[in-house]
């Protein structure tokens, strides 16, 4: 008869050792619990094709922990976010994207993974930039109030459309597709560069100057 080990009842302590060499150097995620970031505001909430505006994001939980990283998405377009404070980033909306309305959204992403806030989703809209060619009368006296009409061609009826008078810039109102007018502001004596504003930034290229005369 073979010999039997024998063993007493009771209890035996037992204990694990974790193999960093599997385990501790490859993090699956970071696991700081956070809130996903929410949106309320964009501005300007429009720009013109091919104008690379800077979009200020209004939120909160825009902070995230650890390796994580903040993107803003316009549409499938992924974009880096400048972070500010918790409340508010920069985003930059690049001339790629296709004409008309696009949702707003933010991206949380590591290395390992990606969340999307979805909740806060807002809408930006890329609007067709016009192309003036010409603006009558060209000049004006100082203390302003001089109609201008301005002929070209893609005008489109938009909020905050204007005329931009140097630094100085009044409403514009829509004629038609190729005609838009304007009321000149007081201003110094002298040329102005004139362009076409949409939320402040002006239309990248300039047409012919205004004068300022006494």
């Amino acid at each position: 008869m073979s010999s039997m080990t024998k063993f007493e009842i009771g209890f035996a302590a037992v204990s694990f050792e974790l193999n960093t060499d599997l385990f501790g150097r490859h993090p699956c995620f970071d696991a700081q619990p956070f809130h996903l970031p929410s949106i309320t505001l964009v501005h300007p909430p429009a720009a013109f094709e091919g104008d690379c505006a800077i979009l200020h994001v209004a939120g909160k939980d825009f902070v995230v922990p650890g390796e994580n990283a903040l993107h803003c998405l316009f549409g499938n377009e992924r974009h880096s976010a400048i972070l500010i404070s918790s409340s508010i980033i920069l985003c930059e909306a690049t001339s790629s994207e296709k004409l008309g309305v696009v949702e707003i959204d933010t991206m949380v992403a590591s290395s390992h993974h990606s969340m999307k806030a979805q909740d806060s989703v807002t809408r930006f809209t890329y609007i067709s930039s016009p192309k003036p060619s010409s603006l009558l009368p060209m000049t004006g006296p100082t203390r302003g109030g001089t109609v201008i009409h301005v002929h070209g061609s893609g005008f489109t009826i938009t909020e905050s459309l204007a005329c931009k008078f140097g630094s100085l810039q009044v409403h514009a109102a829509v004629v038609s597709g190729f005609k838009i007018t304007c009321v000149t502001p007081s201003h110094t004596h002298g040329n102005q560069p004139f362009q076409i504003a949409l939320h402040g930034r002006g239309m990248p290229g300039v047409i012919d100057g205004f004068k300022f005369v006494r």
